[in-house]
This record gives C-alpha cells, sequence and structure tokens, in this order.
C-alpha cells in the first residue's frame, strides 16, 4: 500500500466515524455535536462541534471534507469555506 492509500484509508475511516454520529444524531438536528476531524494525519484526535444541519450541508457535496484549520494541507486539499473553528476543503476522491 503506498502512502497516498494509507492516508486516503484514514480519510475514509473518519468520514466512517463521523457518518455514524451523523446517523445517531438524526433525532436532534439544532444540537452541537462531537465530529472528528477528516484530515489524512494518522494521529489526528482533534473534535469539530457541529450541528447536524452543518455536517449535512459539508456533505452535501461528493469530495468535501471538515478539518481544523492547522490540518489543511495545500498540496492534497482545496479549501472551499472557512468557518469558526474548522475549514471546509474539496478532495478528488474518484
Amino acid at each position: 500500500m503506498t502512502s497516498e492509500e494509507r492516508l486516503e484509508k484514514n480519510e475514509e475511516l473518519y468520514r466512517e466515524v463521523n457518518e455514524r454520529i451523523a446517523n445517531l444524531a438524526g433525532s436532534r438536528p439544532d444540537d452541537s455535536l462531537e465530529f472528528v476531524c477528516e484530515c489524512a494525519r494518522t494521529d489526528c484526535l482533534e473534535v469539530i462541534r457541529l450541528t447536524l444541519a452543518e455536517y449535512e450541508h459539508i456533505r452535501a457535496k461528493p469530495g468535501r471534507f471538515v478539518l481544523v484549520p492547522q490540518h489543511l494541507d495545500d498540496r492534497v486539499d482545496v479549501q472551499v469555506e472557512h468557518m469558526n473553528g474548522y475549514v471546509i476543503v474539496f478532495k478528488d476522491v474518484d
């Protein structure tokens, strides 16, 4: 497995965790929830507080991920929006 494949696998894992959080929170759309940063770092433990509506806004377009601003990597991330406490990035996910 190449290093790029490992990074993509890590992003997919974080995305899967966040999808489960969103599914469990379906009855509380306005509550602030703790989602995990969807960066490629294998040691990332950062939490991002979002409402379910905010997370759904991010996921509305394929290839968008939520990161803490410090984990933005200009080599692989294209910043789409900068919000209070997090950034939304686009990653080309084939």
